[in-house]
């Protein structure tokens, strides 16, 4: 613990709407755990929050449907135009969503080789409608080979 805080530990989603909403009462707390993302997570010193580990591998979808998100994010991660890639869903959605850090060579090299003039800055590329397209559409080719759809 450094400066009051816990520099591991368990994460935890909150809104400042949803604190000042419950005008920093009892009530707040005993709903504190509607938000945990079920994520162990490390203080990096730049203050961004890194997940280090994911406390349930499993779990159910709204429809009833049961997830094992580490084996999508393994199946995900055969793409060879991302570095990293974390699954999220929870019981109240009958969908998941993805957060993926793209592979910055391969998709310099997507650039230059489309003649796309963003190239420089990565965070522009990144930000190009073609360029999500193309690793979008690279992501569903390998869910597909993979079978992580049925």
């Amino acid at each position: 613990m450094v400066d009051g805080w816990f520099h591991t530990g368990k994460f935890l989603l909150l809104s400042w709407n949803n604190f000042l909403e419950n005008n920093l009462k009892i009530k707040f707390l005993n709903d504190l755990a509607n938000h945990f993302a079920g994520d162990i997570g490390e203080w990096q010193p730049n203050g961004a929050m890194k997940i280090i580990d994911r406390k349930k591998n499993i779990f159910k979808l709204s429809q009833g449907e049961y997830v094992a998100v580490e084996s999508i994010e393994n199946k995900y991660l055969r793409c060879p135009l991302i570095t990293s890639i974390w699954v999220y869903g929870n019981s109240f959605e009958s969908f998941l969503v993805a957060v993926v850090v793209p592979d910055r060579k391969a998709l310099e090299d997507w650039a230059v080789k489309h003649n796309n003039s963003s190239t420089d800055d990565f965070k522009s590329l990144c930000e190009n409608l073609k360029a999500r397209k193309y690793i979008l559409d690279e992501l569903n080719s390998t869910g597909q080979k993979h079978q992580v759809c049925t």
